[in-house]
């Protein structure tokens, strides 16, 4: 079944003049975001895909610990290509802060038509990153969409073009948060905003004008079976697009299906996505603000004081930390200790009656 790897096969020699730029082109790019330019061993800044790609080769640290293999394969086929391999990338930035909860990375392309894609990184492997997507549950804006906005007002600002942003994942929810946030002035050389299956917004930014100037223009692209993408309000357009893994594993941008200009979409999400949706809803945002905040301060202190410093420690020790995290929530106050209880008993319970239900 072809994604993206594939497309970039059937199509890396066709250039922009011939085929525009479209949904599966910004998915390409979000995905690029995740590569650590940093490891190039030197300035990537206005250097062509093609030329990074040969700076890498022999860096494979620099793909990550999710979808590597995938990653460095998609480099390759961008760079053998015309469609992409001559595209610059500048304003690379990349930055993680244990003490400021900030796991934020940003570059843009300068793309053939003369626009300009601004591509946000989503989470990468370490445990700050995912501290900061919890903390979007009851904080707005959280450092990553501060910088965001930064950074998007800054191309704005010095691009005399046209202008797309996207990613995938947080790098979604950063994209449409900084759309949002812009300046009324800034906002008009927008052409599209991408949200790859990424978190929705606060009802407040959804209530606010700056998003409701650029709500038309976001486009919200979801596996048939999504769960990040669903979480908070979603946004009104919302494509659904065919994976070839099942579960969770749709979260990862190359197992969707394309064709040759665009992809394999399907009428809706599946129905247990959509009751997922509704039991992770009715648990957590039924749950006051200070709740949100106090259970996931004392998850992820627990997770410090089993000495997890990453998801890739954390999985590939997955019944060791469940002993060490358990051991750590003990020793928790009486208080706090009891809030991580009754939370978490309360999302079994519902998730046990959500099942009943669909059996039933």
């Amino acid at each position: 079944m072809p994604n993206i790897i594939d497309y970039l096969t059937w199509r890396g020699d066709v250039p922009f003049s011939c085929a525009p730029f479209n949904d599966v082109d910004n998915l390409i790019l979000s995905q690029f975001s995740y590569i650590q330019l940093e490891k190039a061993g030197a300035p990537c800044d206005g250097m062509t895909i093609r030329d990074i790609a040969s700076l890498l080769e022999a860096q494979p640290d620099a793909f990550g610990f999710i979808d590597a293999r995938n990653s460095q394969e998609m480099l390759k086929t961008m760079a053998s290509g015309d469609r992409f391999g001559g595209i610059p990338v500048r304003g690379y930035s990349s930055e993680t802060d244990e003490e400021r909860e900030l796991q934020f990375a940003g570059m843009s392309f300068l793309l053939p038509d003369g626009t300009v894609y601004v591509a946000f990184r989503g989470t990468d492997n370490t445990l700050v990153g995912w501290k900061e997507d919890f903390n979007m549950a009851f904080s707005c804006p959280v450092p990553a969409q501060t910088e965001a906005l930064r950074y998007l007002k800054a191309v704005c600002d010095s691009a005399n073009c046209s202008v797309r942003v996207g990613g995938h994942s947080k790098g979604g929810n950063l994209a449409v948060y900084a759309a949002a946030c812009l300046p009324e002035v800034l906002q008009d050389r927008l052409l599209q905003v991408f949200s790859n299956d990424g978190p929705g917004m606060s009802e407040e930014v959804i209530a606010s004008p700056g998003y409701q100037r650029v709500s038309d223009r976001i486009i919200s692209i979801l596996p048939e079976f999504s769960i990040i993408g669903m979480l908070m309000c979603e946004h009104r357009n919302n494509k659904v697009v065919e994976s070839r893994a099942s579960g969770l594993m749709q979260h990862s941008a190359f197992t969707w299906q394309v064709r040759r200009a665009g992809f394999v979409e399907l009428p809706g999400l599946t129905r247990k996505s959509l009751k997922i949706d509704d039991i992770l809803d009715s648990w957590l945002f039924d749950m006051p603000e200070d709740e949100r905040m106090q259970l996931v301060e004392a998850l992820f202190a627990a997770l410090k004081q089993a000495e997890v410093t990453s998801m890739q420690e954390l999985l590939a020790k997955r019944i060791k930390t469940a002993v060490s995290v358990l051991s750590a929530v003990r020793h928790f106050d009486q208080d706090t200790r009891k809030l991580v209880w009754e939370k978490l008993t309360r999302l079994a319970g519902t998730a046990i009656k959500g099942a009943k239900e669909e059996r039933g």
